[in-house]
């Protein structure tokens, strides 16, 4: 075994050990519990992705129906907060780092005072994967309860100890949605609305729709946007099929193109602008938000299966998302506005231009039914003797006059 490996491994037991100590709460049945007294609650979503982030709406907002008296509070990692604000679901959002480095002392403090605020209910969604960092912000906040999924067991630990609440894990596939909604449904809160949760507000809409009208495109413009971006390469549908999409609805189709990347992608914009033989609207440089909006104002979103197919799909605009790795039976946004295209080799690399475009046709049905049918120009061929005649007449007019 790999020594770095067999140190690291150490360490985290002999960590794990140490907040065991601090932090392990008795096993506590949902039936002996209070919840009407609930009057604060932290909630902690998937904090590493996007996705997880919106794949957790449809259970914040069902706790926020079966607790409407409760104060929501959300911690949510950086690049995520801003799509938390003016979510009806939540009252206040505390933001932490993306990524471990960015936890410095001073910003540990920051979080732990917010958190010492007092609560009376935590729970962590950690449905995708184990986080330690979520269930110690959890523990951080000395919450009289603790609830998160029994899926996740520390080593050498029957249990997860950061919880006194832990919910059932059903070992079988089950959409992400679901997942989430397993760990409220321990405490008696269920939904039926699935759909997921974006507010966006009107200045927003308005701005968008300004920026648009700016760039010749109206309001009533079929006006279909194109996101490159992926998380990991692996999830990226190729640029070069990208661009011979959008070629294709524009020379042949006359549909307006909306094109953005998200930070560090401009090289995917590039590439894609250098393929092109037009100019379409560029949306680069945006927040997440003004990049929703202008989702909004779209017809259809094509993009990749990430974050941005969960924006659009919280917008109920028409998603065509590209799947490569992720099932989709797991990870597409539930309802029929958005529809997953995917190789059978389950690469991004191997889906068709020609795939997303029917998957196209069958979203906009005949507005996208076949190419218009343009009348070309009438065209004349004058010989160089009929085009001396036609001179010499107009001089002879030249001179009676």
């Amino acid at each position: 075994m790999n020594p770095w490996r067999i140190f690291r491994s150490t360490l985290l037991n002999l960590l794990l050990l140490i907040l065991q100590k601090f932090y392990s709460r008795l096993p506590v049945h949902p039936a002996l519990v209070n919840f009407s007294a609930v009057r604060r609650m932290l909630v902690v979503p998937g904090q590493d992705r996007l996705r997880d982030f919106f794949m957790t709406t449809p259970a914040l907002r069902a706790l926020r129906q079966h607790f409407p008296q409760a104060q929501i509070t959300a911690v949510v990692c950086d690049s995520v907060a801003e799509m938390a604000l003016h979510d009806p679901s939540i009252d206040s959002v505390i933001a932490v780092p993306d990524r471990l480095v960015g936890w410095s002392w001073k910003r540990i403090r920051q979080v732990r005072v917010k958190l010492h605020e007092g609560f009376d209910l935590a729970i962590v969604f950690n449905t995708v994967t184990r986080l330690l960092t979520s269930d110690l912000l959890a523990a951080w906040s000395h919450s009289t309860f603790i609830l998160g999924s029994g899926r996740w067991r520390y080593p050498n630990d029957h249990r997860n100890f950061f919880y006194d609440l832990e919910a059932p894990y059903w070992d079988r596939p089950r959409h992400r949605i679901e997942r989430n909604l397993d760990i409220a449904r321990h405490i008696g809160v269920d939904a039926s609305n699935l759909r997921l949760q974006l507010e966006l507000l009107p200045e927003e809409l308005a701005e968008a729709r300004q920026f648009l009208r700016d760039r010749g495109i109206a309001d009533d413009d079929l006006l279909i946007t194109l996101h490159l971006g992926a998380h990991q390469p692996l999830e990226q549908w190729p640029v070069e099929r990208f661009a011979a999409l959008a070629a294709l609805l524009h020379h042949d189709y006359g549909i307006k193109i909306l094109t953005m990347w998200g930070p560090g992608e401009e090289g995917l914009g590039a590439e894609f602008l250098q393929a092109l033989d037009f100019e379409p609207c560029v949306a680069s440089g945006r927040t997440l938000r003004q990049a929703a909006a202008l989702v909004a104002c779209s017809r259809v979103l094509i993009c990749n299966a990430g974050g941005v197919m969960c924006i659009g799909a919280s917008l109920d605009a028409l998603v065509i998302a590209i799947f490569g790795a992720p099932d989709p039976d797991e990870w597409k946004p539930i309802g029929d506005h958005v529809v997953a295209v995917r190789a059978s080799s389950h690469h991004c690399a191997d889906v068709g231009s020609d795939l997303v475009l029917e998957a196209l046709k069958e979203l906009l049905g005949e507005k996208l039914s076949s190419p218009p049918q343009t009348t070309p120009e009438p065209s004349f061929d004058i010989s160089e003797g009929v085009l001396q005649q036609y001179q010499d007449v107009l001089s002879k007019f030249d001179k009676n006059s």
